[in-house]
């Protein structure tokens, strides 16, 4: 009859155990799963950009590359053909057209030099046809456009 005490001692002091297991774990699991969610920290998550967040995990659309937009034009025909441009002596593209309404072209417009370059201040350029050359210096946004006009 001992033994029986002695199980049923055992038995009953592991149905105790078993729910101070049980309750315990019901108490910290939900600790447990919040802790483990991770929060949205919005910003930029491109590598590349220059406002680049690496703590961020959605991306908010803020992201500044480090290249921008570029295009030339002139509003006349100077009588010397197209004109090749250069940004810091990488060629950008030809200037074949010109504006006659007034209206300035948007960057990527046909006709003109446009391309997309490394951001940069200072950053020379220069423009040449049979008759005519152009120089100066150009500041480049991240994601802009930069308008320049060459003027005869």
């Amino acid at each position: 009859m001992g033994r029986f005490y002695f199980y049923t001692f055992v038995a009953q002091t592991n149905s105790h155990v078993m729910k101070k297991i049980l309750y315990t774990f019901i108490l910290i699991s939900p600790l447990l799963f919040i802790s483990s969610c991770k929060k949205d920290i919005e910003g930029c998550t491109s590598p590349t950009a220059i406002n680049y967040n690496s703590e961020a995990n959605t991306d908010d659309g803020s992201c500044l590359s480090l290249q921008g937009d570029v295009i030339f034009y002139t509003t006349e025909d100077g009588g010397c053909g197209a004109i090749d441009v250069y940004i810091e002596d990488e060629f950008i593209g030809s200037i074949t057209s010109f504006i006659t309404n007034g209206v300035t072209p948007e960057c990527g417009a046909d006709g003109f030099a446009t391309g997309t370059i490394d951001v940069g201040n200072g950053l020379s350029f220069s423009a040449s046809c049979g008759l005519y050359t152009w120089e100066g210096s150009i500041n480049i946004t991240p994601d802009g456009c930069t308008i320049m006009q060459l003027n005869y």
